[in-house]
């Protein structure tokens, strides 16, 4: 009887193991089969001279891609890094990281020696579609620009998005990205910069607040207290008082004007113009899976 048992028991393990066993090698298959995959032309055009950026998703004005496109090759010509930017509106179906590695190894982007090519892929939102981004890195300058660094990029730049300001955000994550790059700041001063401008941003909400809340309560205050004394009233009654006074004024106001305000879209990337350079196109690739991405 125990011998039985053992023989079921055996029986039952070897099954297991047949069933982890392809279980392990379907994943290790969809996981080789989708990273394999190469993003045909109907997807992605052929690799153009000179050409650093690719707005397949018609989201920039022409001024802005030239910008772009000029500050990429300048940035290209001086370091031999380089930063390839393409939108799309849907990425073919494909994950977002999948698309940005893909479209670096199709275009070679990068030095083949140096592997030193990034792919900033974005993909807008689309009604209750949400907008993608994925910052591919290669091999070579996985060290100056590690995942935690990417992704702190990222979330420099998704606020920019959620509002439509696409040029905006590009700059941003582009300026850091050269940064890093050209070894022009390192990645601990860098977390020390961002940790900072948390902090900095702390201290000015808090500021906001002071002036929004409590100046106006003491100028309120302030204001009460002199119609108390120069009319010799209670202090609900010089309240109701100030705020007439305070209403009419805000009327007035608004008849006189109801306010303009204008966005000016992103004038250049933090200093002066960028010329052109020379320029050897694609020959690289070699991305390895380093990056970061998110939502907006």
């Amino acid at each position: 009887m125990s011998m039985n048992l053992m023989m079921e028991s055996h029986g039952a393990m070897n099954k297991l193991k047949v069933i982890l066993v392809t279980f392990l090698m379907s994943i290790a298959f969809f996981s080789l089969n989708t990273l394999g995959q190469t993003l045909g032309d109907d997807c992605l055009p052929p690799a153009i001279e000179n050409k650093l950026v690719y707005d397949l998703g018609d989201i920039l004005s022409d001024k802005e891609e030239i910008e772009i496109q000029n500050v990429l090759l300048s940035f290209k010509s001086s370091t031999s890094n380089t930063i390839v930017v393409v939108t799309h509106l849907d990425f073919c179906g494909y994950e977002p990281s999948v698309f940005a590695i893909e479209a670096g190894d199709k275009w070679g982007v990068g030095r083949g020696d140096l592997d030193n090519g990034i792919v900033i892929a974005l993909k807008p939102r689309n009604g209750s579609e949400s907008g993608k981004i994925f910052i591919a890195i290669g091999e070579g300058l996985e060290g100056a620009i590690p995942d935690i660094l990417t992704g702190r990029i990222v979330d420099k730049m998704t606020p920019s998005f959620k509002e439509g300001m696409w040029f905006n955000g590009l700059a941003l994550g582009i300026n850091d990205l050269m940064s890093l790059a050209s070894g022009e700041i390192s990645e601990s001063d860098y977390l020390a910069k961002s940790e900072s401008q948390k902090t900095d941003g702390l201290a000015g909400m808090i500021i906001l607040l002071f002036f929004f809340l409590f100046v106006p309560i003491l100028s309120v205050g302030l204001n009460v207290r002199r119609v108390m004394n120069r009319n010799n009233l209670a202090f609900g009654l010089a309240l109701a008082m100030v705020f007439s006074e305070m209403q009419r004024s805000r009327n007035s106001y608004n008849q006189f004007t109801h306010g303009t305000g204008h966005y000016r879209r992103g004038g250049g990337f933090g200093g002066g113009g960028f010329g052109g350079g020379g320029f050897g196109g694609f020959g690289g690739g070699g991305f390895g899976g380093g990056g970061a991405g998110g939502s907006f």
